[in-house]
């Protein structure tokens, strides 16, 4: 003899559907604050102050292009200006290697 589901079971079936779908809610939420997390702590950022001169006279040279590397990929440019300084900014902290180049040196 078949017994019909009672009406019990029936919510206790609802209630179990309920609560795996506020768990999977909870799972993405906290995955979400977790990737948040990480990017929020990826700006670790600075900045790269450079003054470029003259080795002889001393004197800054203006206009020149500073080009930063990281691992040999190029990562951030910047134009000296008329005092031969430039600033680089926002850059991740790091080790760089850092060339100018300017027509006539």
């Amino acid at each position: 003899m078949k017994t019909q589901p009672t009406m019990q079971s029936h919510y206790q079936g609802v209630a179990l559907a309920s609560a795996k779908s506020i768990i999977n809610k909870l799972n993405a939420i906290i995955l979400f604050l977790m990737i948040s997390l990480v990017a929020v702590s990826q700006k670790n950022t600075g900045a790269i102050k450079i003054s470029l001169s003259d080795k002889i006279t001393k004197e800054g040279i203006p206009f020149a292009n500073i080009i930063v590397y990281k691992e040999k990929v190029q990562v951030a440019v910047g134009t000296t200006d008329v005092n031969g300084d430039v600033m680089i900014k926002p850059i991740a902290s790091g080790k760089y290697n850092i060339k100018a180049a300017y027509v006539g040196y």
